[in-house]
């Protein structure tokens, strides 16, 4: 997949970017909540839950083998 341009920009000027942005967030959300890192405000919140909320023929689940959500580990 590419990146709508090669150019740097804020998240605010592309939707694109804007969606990228939001499933790197709710998948760092449940990394964390697995760790047991994740506060407890945002336990509560159920910010842990929003990466399984996107269906998953959107996710590449063939990204890693460690995982079988598609969430790499770093």
């Amino acid at each position: 997949m590419f990146t709508k341009d090669a150019n740097i920009k804020r998240s605010h000027f592309s939707y694109f970017i804007q969606a990228a942005d939001l499933v790197a967030y709710s998948a760092l959300q449940k990394v964390k909540h697995e760790a047991g890192m994740l506060q407890a405000k945002r336990v509560n919140l159920r910010h842990h839950a929003l990466y399984d909320l996107i269906p998953k023929l959107s996710i590449n689940l063939a990204a890693t083998r460690k995982r079988m959500d598609g969430i790499t580990p770093i």
